[in-house]
């Protein structure tokens, strides 16, 4: 199976693309509520909190995360000057940790559900510390698959500057 999907680049993204779907929904399902709650109060109409609703949102959310990676991953690629990562592995196994994070932080926000006191700063911390986490751990498995000695540390400095400024950037704008 896994040499099936080395081989078909069309079939694992597509998968990927399936996995980070449902984890989005995980990962993201309180602040689905809250959107369609905000929705609900701006019509004036109480709208139900139907399945497809939560599907298409993934569908969109992914569509747009994926078209995102893509051009931030090509930018930072060509001002790094990084050519020895193949570009589009490096957006599957991205999509790959992002989904990772998503579930493990879906796992541990349901605990709001339990303590909504921890829905405070859970939000922001859950997030950036799990997040953290999962991208060490896709920078580890790049640095086994592509990169030697010399250039793992200019990636990995670029790579944590990186993440930080898109996770001070995410606590205004997303």
């Amino acid at each position: 199976m896994l040499g099936l999907l080395k081989k078909n680049y069309g079939l694992s993204l597509w998968i990927v693309r399936v996995i980070f779907g449902l984890t989005l929904i995980l990962g993201q399902f309180f602040y689905i509520d809250s959107v369609m709650a905000y929705v609900s109060m701006l019509l004036g109409v109480q709208i139900p909190r139907v399945w497809w609703f939560y599907f298409i949102y993934a569908l969109f959310a992914t569509a747009i995360a994926e078209l995102l990676i893509r051009l931030l991953s090509r930018a930072a690629f060509n001002l790094l000057h990084v050519y020895v990562i193949p570009f589009n592995e490096f957006v599957v196994l991205f999509m790959l940790a992002t989904a990772l994070k998503n579930l493990v932080a879906g796992l541990i926000k349901l605990l709001y559900l339990l303590t909504p006191v921890v829905m405070v700063f859970g939000e922001i911390l859950i997030d950036f510390i799990v997040g953290a986490g999962v991208y060490f751990a896709l920078y580890l498995v790049v640095k086994k698959l592509y990169l030697n000695d010399k250039t793992a540390p200019f990636v990995f400095k670029w790579g944590v500057i990186l993440y930080m400024a898109f996770s001070f950037l995410s606590l205004f704008f997303l």
